[in-house]
């Protein structure tokens, strides 16, 4: 759901504006930790498709870059 349909749905219900207020925030607090968390994910999956992309070259890759992204990744839960 987008904010400005979390909004008019918030207000059609009669919700006060303070209860809006905080869900907009509470919806800003998620949508910026959900950013960051993309970031993380981005690089796992990039680390991820390089081992395998190694692995069907016939080589025996480091996997060290990849665990350290999913460590990223896992610390944000």
């Amino acid at each position: 759901m987008k904010k400005d349909e979390m909004i008019t749905l918030l207000r059609s219900v009669g919700c006060d504006e303070n209860t809006v207020t905080a869900m907009i925030n509470a919806y800003e607090m998620g949508f910026e930790h959900g950013s960051r968390a993309y970031v993380f994910l981005t690089d796992a999956v990039e680390q991820a498709a390089d081992v395998c992309k190694r692995i069907d070259d016939g080589e025996d890759p480091p996997t060290g870059d990849f665990w350290k992204a999913m460590k990223k990744l896992k610390e944000m839960e």
